[in-house]
């Protein structure tokens, strides 16, 4: 008899689009001076994006420079992690 362990959400790293469970990813969303925040309890209200947890993905993200496109706003966003 199988063990039933319940739904586990996966979510898409913005960076390298590999698909993980939710808790194994960063949540980042914008707060209300327009910067980017770790959402550590991933519950923030607001659109978030989701990252790994690896450098080379962070890396990549802060290169890219367009977080308007991640977000899916026009505001000028900033890092302010």
């Amino acid at each position: 008899m199988s063990r039933f362990t319940g739904h586990v959400p996966i979510r898409t790293c913005v960076s390298c689009r590999s698909k993980m469970a939710k808790m194994e990813l960063i949540r980042l969303v914008v707060n209300g001076d327009n910067r980017i925040v770790v959402d550590k309890l991933k519950k923030v209200n607001g659109r978030g994006i989701y990252i790994c947890n690896d450098s080379t993905c962070m890396e990549r993200f802060l290169k890219n420079r367009d977080y308007g496109r991640f977000f899916r706003t026009d505001k000028d966003i900033k890092p302010g992690f």
